[in-house]
């Protein structure tokens, strides 16, 4: 089947088998431009999970464009302006990506809790993008961040605070920088200790701490660490740091 076939594909609750490109429809009955928008959007994804960016940003960028003229759904928007980045990033044009950001801010201009939310969201992305091209330094900077907001919002000893210290601390072992990956690593840890209803990254966390010891060749301290992720995972319960 080809791009056109799949776009084109009928509608058949509504018109028993022909298209809205044969009816003509498009032009004047904007929630047919919302159901197209939404079959580019898929299928945008779709090129992106094919490693296919170029082929996914034509495909985002066309919704956004049928979007335009059909009810508004700024959820749908969003989606695509965030599809949009993200083929950005992998054709490495990040001026594309600021793009695409500076859409999903416009968006939530009359929400502040929701831009607020966008922000750490593009945080976290831009993060995951940096790490990829091995740019950690930019990659941590994006993720600290978005932990001051969690942090602010949702409170030091959370949940999402200590599941972004774990990420923090795994990358920054990727990294090769063992100091500032144990002090974001500890901190999850006694988050995830005095969390009654448990925090399950925790074996994560006990684990590299005990990956990050042992590359520096402290073994009994990596020792230590790596027992302790085993007894976590024995006793199914969270134990003293």
């Amino acid at each position: 089947m080809t791009l056109k076939q799949l776009i084109n594909l009928p509608l058949i609750w509504l018109f028993k088998g022909l298209t809205l490109a044969d009816l003509g429809v498009l032009r004047y009955w904007p929630s047919a431009a919302g159901v197209r928008a939404d079959k580019y959007y898929s299928l945008g994804s779709l090129y992106m999970l094919e490693g296919r960016p170029q082929r996914a940003r034509r495909c985002f960028l066309t919704s956004l464009v049928l979007r335009s003229g059909a009810p508004a759904r700024r959820s749908s928007s969003v989606n695509a302006l965030y599809g949009l980045a993200r083929a950005y990033w992998q054709l490495e044009r990040p001026e594309g990506a600021a793009f695409a950001y500076r859409r999903i801010l416009r968006d939530y201009k009359d929400s502040d809790d929701k831009a607020q939310m966008a922000r750490v969201e593009i945080m976290e992305f831009m993060a995951e993008q940096y790490r990829a091209r091995g740019q950690f330094d930019r990659a941590e900077q994006s993720l600290l961040s978005a932990l001051a907001w969690y942090e602010t919002k949702l409170g030091e000893g959370s949940h999402q605070v200590a599941t972004t210290l774990c990420n923090l601390g795994g990358w920054l072992i990727e990294a090769k920088e063992y100091e500032r990956a144990e002090q974001h690593l500890k901190r999850a840890a006694l988050i995830g200790a005095a969390d009654s209803e448990g925090f399950e990254p925790l074996l994560t966390v006990l684990y590299n701490l005990g990956v990050s010891y042992f590359a520096q060749e402290r073994y009994t301290e990596a020792e230590n660490y790596y027992e302790k992720a085993i007894a976590t995972v024995e006793s199914g319960k969270e134990i003293d740091q």
